[in-house]
């Protein structure tokens, strides 16, 4: 794999995967690749975009009075028009967790994968408390659909360049 997509991915892992509340995401080394050692400036590339990230969370949050404003008929997930009405009845029915909310109602599961809807869908399963706690939705491969023919030119650029050295 070459350096700029091991870069592109590690990028794409360090924003779309949220880190646990207790680990400073500036400080966390990002996974090494294939057990290989990680380079220097990919490290430090994914520790300032983690960073840019916190900045945005912290300049971007939401108001604490948004947990009020959907109602019952509200569409909590547009992909599998789930409303905060089945979401909160799941709650009811045993859902603790946001991965507990998308196997009682199918909310997260739809054509975004959660994309849309896991935020809203965590501050709901939360309920007023901790969002972190209420967990995340994990992502399943392929984290974005992919046309087939991408995926085979991608392959053949990376079986022209492994021939080539």
């Amino acid at each position: 794999m070459s350096r700029s997509r091991l870069l592109c991915l590690l990028l794409l892992a360090a924003v779309a995967l949220p880190l646990p509340a207790a680990a400073d995401p500036a400080e966390a080394p990002p996974p090494a690749a294939a057990g290989a050692p990680a380079d220097a400036r990919v490290v430090r590339r994914l520790q300032r975009a983690r960073a840019f990230a916190r900045g945005l969370n912290r300049a971007f949050a939401p108001v604490p009075a948004i947990d009020e404003l959907p109602g019952s008929d509200t569409i909590a997930c547009r992909c599998e028009d789930v409303s905060v009405a089945e979401v909160r009845a799941a709650q009811t029915d045993g859902a603790h967790s946001v991965y507990g909310a998308k196997l009682w109602t199918r909310a997260g599961m739809g054509r975004c994968q959660g994309r849309i809807c896991g935020w809203g869908l965590a501050r709901l399963t939360a309920a007023g408390g901790d969002v972190a706690a209420a967990g995340y939705n994990q992502p399943r491969i392929p984290i974005r659909p992919v046309r087939l023919d991408i995926v085979a030119a991608a392959l053949a650029d990376d079986a022209d360049q492994i021939a080539r050295t």
